[in-house]
């Protein structure tokens, strides 16, 4: 069983979106042939959570006047509502 410390350390690894799964486990000392579903999840939340302070920054610029991060918020209004048809 993995530690909840380490399922932390995993998580802020993967929401940098530099390593891979193997880099990120090497990384923080679990064995790269730890393989488990606890794991995977981990990782795809620390860069959901990443992706969602991006947004929410580019949000705030929007909010704040930003034309070019107002584009930038319209286009991502259009893909999402693209990936739900």
């Amino acid at each position: 069983m993995i530690t909840p410390e380490k399922l932390q350390e995993i998580e802020s690894f993967a929401g940098l979106f530099i390593f891979n799964k193997t880099e990120i486990l090497l990384i923080v000392g679990v064995s790269p042939d730890a393989n488990s579903t606890e794991i995977d999840n981990t990782i795809k939340a620390g860069r959901l959570k990443s992706k969602a302070k991006v947004y929410q920054s580019i949000l705030n610029l929007a909010y704040n006047g930003s034309a070019e991060a107002q584009k930038q918020v319209l286009r991502m209004i259009q893909e999402n509502e693209r990936k739900k048809l």
